[in-house]
């Protein structure tokens, strides 16, 4: 959602990853979605859930990505190294809330950096196992 990211970035990055490759993955990109998958408000959650469980029906999603990045005017964390803490911590968090409602999904973590470099870098807060029909 991060114009600093652009798609063909991200596309290249997925691929410079081995994570998928371009147009094998449906994409979810919501402003602030952690935010919304971590609210009180049940409406919030819901509009994520309801792409989540689109993407398993209608695809055979079997894995979820999840991708923060440095720098999200969402969190508002000038400090690098205490927004990363606070991105992990929300990257469990989810995990565990997509978990309890799609027990099946493998869910992995990710937070972009070199938003303002010419390639990007992802750091993993999970570990990789790659397989077929992603949620990103």
């Amino acid at each position: 959602m991060d114009r600093r990211i652009g798609s063909r970035k991200f596309a290249d990055l997925l691929d410079r990853f081995e994570i998928c490759q371009e147009g094998e993955y449906d994409l979810v990109s919501v402003a602030g979605a952690a935010k919304d998958i971590l609210s009180d408000q049940e409406g919030e959650q819901e509009y994520l859930f309801k792409q989540i469980a689109r993407s398993v029906k209608l695809h055979g999603t079997t894995r979820i990505f999840l991708f923060f990045h440095q720098e999200c005017g969402a969190y508002g964390i000038t400090d690098h190294s205490l927004e990363e803490m606070k991105q992990e911590q929300d990257i469990a968090e989810i995990i565990g809330k997509i978990k309890s409602r799609f027990p099946d999904l493998t869910v992995y973590g990710y937070i972009m950096t070199g938003l303002n470099d010419p390639e990007l870098d992802l750091k993993p807060t999970t570990p990789l196992n790659i397989g077929k029909k992603s949620l990103i």
